[in-house]
């Protein structure tokens, strides 16, 4: 007996480890360790910045004083001794404000190297992450440095309502900040100037289909995609440079009809159905060359298993990786562009949605990925899920009043906004969800809808774009201490 019971023992269960997942997780905790070592590194020069900046005006301050005090003889060399102290000061306060950007440039060049996404937000650090690099510039004005500093009202003000472009069906802000919206069969692209908050450089691109299903700017082009074509624009002539038909017998193998989502990140077109993704590199027109628009390979990868749908899915974090969100359980499986699983994230106990609408054909579902936080909001009708790569864990479970008609998550201090069917936009902070931070309701057009919107930040100030529904381009300046 005693035999059979030592036979009987129960094996231990060893976790089971793939290289691929062991690669993407040492990936994932590399990119966060450069992350946390270049965010110290920015603090101390930008202290040191500011120690030389404020020696500068302590010395400028006590020379003012000794020029009121000083009424004997020596007045006039005691003043040139006191000026070429002063121009010193001055110069070390430029170097060291140089030597800030030379090592904001080795940061680009580091997190780029990582995948990081730096053109909406470089600063990383915790305490104060809506910065912006401009503020950095040696040849900025004191009046530049007094606008980035300053409280801004707290409240939403509309400062920009004119559009040449009416039924608005999308709005964009690309990685330069130039603000993209389409509609009439014509795209506008045009910047925010920071001194009157209105349109500078503005392109109108013409030939643009009805049938418009996404707008990207990419590589000094513009890229539309609709249910026939891809069609680009350079970003200086009006007139489409190249144009690629979806329709031709090398692709047959997708209908864009069935197509759920759509994502482009560094000419990778994403293109996703409940069955397949497909991942196609595209090589897009130069000015100097004339050549046309090519595909220059073409992958795609197969749903997990049969009894299982692809809801939704987005680029990931790291470099070539793809979230995709799917049901029988709820799910969140990461994938290489080859196809290789990962990591496996559950989240069948976080989501419950099949309570309340069991046919999740029903259901409008949305991932909203911020690079900057490392986290990922799964929008599925008005329940809002967020889960945290760094953590590893959902930080977040709620249901909204009614389902939002747009949302845009931003920042590394994870600004959320939120726009409904009646009119009203709120914006909201992850870390304290239940907390409204401002409101807005139009108390002249109740009627109004802001049915696009888009967060981005200008000169270090937060803004919240949003296209409404009588074909307003509006933009509301958000508190600093957001």
């Amino acid at each position: 007996m005693n035999n059979q019971a030592q036979q009987v023992q129960p094996q231990h269960v060893h976790p089971h480890y793939t290289l691929p997942g062991i690669m993407h997780y040492l990936q994932t905790e590399f990119t966060k360790n450069e992350r946390d070592r270049i965010s110290w590194e920015l603090e101390k020069f930008e202290m040191k910045s500011r120690i030389a900046q404020l020696e500068g005006e302590n010395r400028d301050l006590r020379y003012k004083l000794s020029k009121l005090n000083v009424l004997n003889n020596n007045h006039k060399s005691t003043n040139d001794v006191e000026n070429e102290k002063t121009l010193d000061e001055a110069q070390v306060f430029t170097n060291s404000r140089l030597a800030v950007q030379e090592n904001v440039k080795e940061i680009i060049y580091l997190l780029k190297n990582t995948n990081i996404d730096v053109l909406n937000n470089v600063n990383i650090d915790s305490r104060e992450k809506l910065h912006n690099l401009q503020s950095l510039n040696a040849t900025s004005s004191v009046d530049q440095k007094m606008v980035a500093n300053q409280e801004l009202t707290p409240s939403f003000h509309e400062l920009l309502s004119d559009s040449s472009i009416e039924n608005i069906k999308l709005l964009k802000v690309s990685s330069d900040n130039s603000i993209i919206i389409s509609g009439d069969n014509s795209i506008e692209k045009f910047n925010i100037d920071p001194n009157n908050f209105g349109k500078s450089n503005r392109m109108l691109y013409t030939g643009v289909s009805s049938n418009l299903i996404d707008v990207y700017a990419a590589n000094n082009n513009i890229i539309s995609l609709d249910d026939t074509n891809i069609k680009t624009w350079l970003v200086n002539h009006q007139d489409i440079s190249s144009t690629y038909d979806l329709l031709s017998s090398d692709n047959t193998e997708i209908d864009l009809k069935l197509v759920r989502d759509v994502d482009f990140k560094n000419n990778w077109l994403l293109l996703t159905t409940n069955e397949k993704i497909h991942i196609w590199k595209i090589l897009l027109p130069q000015e100097d060359k004339k050549n046309e628009i090519t595909i220059e390979t073409k992958q795609q990868i197969d749903k997990e298993s049969e009894n299982r749908t692809i809801l939704s899915a987005s680029y990931g974090i790291t470099e070539k990786s793809i979230v995709v969100f799917y049901n029988n359980p709820f799910e969140l499986i990461i994938y290489n562009f080859q196809g290789t699983i990962l990591q496996k994230i559950d989240l069948s106990n976080s989501i419950d949605i099949t309570s309340v609408k069991p046919d999740l054909s029903d259901v409008f579902i949305k991932l909203h990925l911020n690079k900057d936080s490392s986290k990922l909001l799964l929008q599925l009708d008005n329940l809002i899920v967020c889960y945290s790569f760094d953590q590893r864990q959902v930080v977040l479970r709620y249901t909204l009043p009614s389902i939002p008609d747009a949302i845009s998550y931003k920042f590394i201090k994870d600004i959320i906004a939120i726009s409904y069917q009646d009119g009203t936009m709120e914006v909201r902070k992850l870390s304290n969800f239940n907390n409204i931070i401002k409101e807005y309701k139009s108390k002249t057009a109740p009627s109004t809808t802001h049915h696009l919107l888009e967060l981005f930040i200008v000169n270090n100030i937060p803004f919240l774009a949003s296209a409404t529904n009588n074909n307003k381009i509006t933009l509301h300046k958000l508190p600093a201490a957001l």
